[in-house]
């Protein structure tokens, strides 16, 4: 739903321009520590960042006690997933977008069509 795309981190735009994602950055840039993004770092290098700051496996990340892959922080702080532009639209900048959800939010999912067919979909065991 649209509501939920408002709130998914883009990562082809600046910060400066998802002001959506300002209370979960903050939240999540005071609990950790962290200095706050410069806002016209995308959503990709945020993402990239925080996997640098995260990382479970290095000697860092172990010290900072942070077990949660990035992905699982950012659903925390009330970001479902990330969306892009697409490999048709990525060149001009603007056009169609693909959506990934994080796990355990793909309840919220409404699927309208698969493979240009219309799917008729309600919920609990009906078509």
């Amino acid at each position: 739903p649209d509501a939920q795309i408002a709130k998914m981190l883009d990562w082809d735009k600046p910060l400066s321009q998802q002001p959506q994602l300002k209370q979960a950055i903050d939240k999540f840039t005071q609990e950790y520590g962290l200095v706050k993004p410069a806002p016209n770092m995308t959503g990709k290098e945020y993402y990239q960042a925080l996997e640098n700051y995260t990382g479970a496996t290095s000697a860092e990340g172990v010290k900072r006690n942070v077990s949660q892959d990035v992905s699982g922080l950012l659903k925390q702080y009330g970001i479902p997933g990330i969306r892009y532009l697409d490999g048709g639209s990525r060149a001009g900048g603007k056009g169609t977008s693909n959506f990934v959800v994080f796990p355990g939010s793909e309840s919220m999912l409404n699927i309208l069509e698969r493979n240009n067919q219309n799917v008729i979909q309600t919920r609990r065991g009906s078509r």
